[in-house]
């Protein structure tokens, strides 16, 4: 009776067990089937969505070549800058001497198509009534300095220590003092007084000069030549170009309120030793009696001529003693002969 019992209860846990798992089963195909459904339902959409954009992107591209066949249909017109007059080299632009104007044809490269690029340059070469303006026909002066009429511009060179050592700016008022080398003595005087500077190291005196500037204290620092650009008179501008062949420059710098010009007689050896002006030696000296005799001590003036025995010399007596001075000016002399 229990034997009977065994294989039936093995019978009833498999059944249960094939059950379980044909359920699961069909679970799974089930859920396979709606995985692949889900998957296939997004490739479609997102096929759908691919091929919208390409109609889109066709409609587009459509609309596009339309657009640019009725442009191209239609004339299409150029801004260009033109001349009123006829405008002579030299001569600077401005808005009353040229008009903007439409065009068909395409202007050549470098055709001016605002008025402002115009206004304030200056003619490079001639330009007939109604020709339309370009680049190589004019000069821009945005990052010159002005010269007034009658005015040069002239650039001379200093040392470091004659440009002022950094403390040159374009806008300062300067004088100008050179030296020159004569035969046994050397002689600086001021040149010229209150001359305004308007670049530095090659640049205009604009706001644009920066890059000038900055070149200009690279040469300053390094102790070489600095180029220092001058407003003068064409007779200054003589003077400028003869000293340097002579000798160097220097410069002083002057208050920005201070424009008054002095006499000045430069200076030698002789007034730097005695503190005298130079054209105060060349005068001729005053009677004076015979010098008493010293007994030691440097004389630097020889006396020779009459005895002390002899009468007072007068003015109708022509033969009476003469006096002679010797100056010393540096390594040299000069002898001075006079009778009082």
């Amino acid at each position: 009776m229990t034997a009977s019992r065994k294989p039936k209860k093995i019978f009833v846990q498999f059944a249960i067990a094939l059950v379980v798992a044909v359920i699961f089963g069909a679970a799974a195909i089930f859920a396979g089937f709606m995985v692949i459904q889900a998957v296939s339902s997004n490739a479609e959409q997102v096929q759908k969505e691919a091929e919208e954009k390409v109609e889109a992107a066709k409609a587009e591209q459509e609309k596009y070549l339309k657009l640019q066949e009725q442009l191209s249909q239609v004339p299409r017109s150029y801004k260009v800058v033109q001349a009123l007059t006829d405008l002579n080299p030299g001569q600077p632009i401005t808005k009353d001497m040229i008009t903007l104007v439409d065009v068909n044809d395409r202007p050549t490269p470098g055709t001016l198509d605002r008025i402002s690029q115009a206004v304030g340059k200056v003619v490079k070469s001639p330009v007939m009534s109604g020709e339309a303006l370009d680049n190589t026909r004019l000069i821009d002066t945005g990052g010159l300095f002005s010269v007034e009429p009658g005015k040069r511009a002239i650039t001379i060179r200093v040392d470091s220590i004659g440009g002022l050592s950094g403390a040159l700016a374009p806008g300062a008022h300067v004088d100008v003092l050179t030296t020159v080398n004569q035969e046994d003595t050397s002689i600086t005087r001021t040149l010229l007084q209150n001359i305004p500077v308007v670049s530095m190291g090659g640049g205009g005196g604009s706001a644009s000069n920066q890059a000038g500037l900055r070149e200009a204290e690279k040469t300053n620092a390094g102790g070489g030549n600095l180029a220092v650009t001058l407003i003068v008179s064409p007779r200054q501008a003589e003077l400028l170009t003869l000293a340097g062949q002579l000798g160097g420059f220097h410069l002083t710098l002057r208050n920005f309120s201070d424009h008054q010009k002095q006499d000045l007689a430069g200076a030698d050896l002789t007034a730097l030793m005695t503190g005298l002006q130079p054209a105060a030696t060349k005068k001729a000296l005053p009677a004076s009696p015979k010098p008493a005799a010293r007994e030691s001590g440097f004389h630097n003036v020889n006396y020779s001529g009459g005895d002390s025995d002899l009468p007072q010399p007068s003015a109708v007596n022509p033969s009476g003693p003469k006096f002679t001075m010797q100056v010393y000016r540096g390594t040299g002399s000069e002898t001075i002969d006079f009778q009082p």
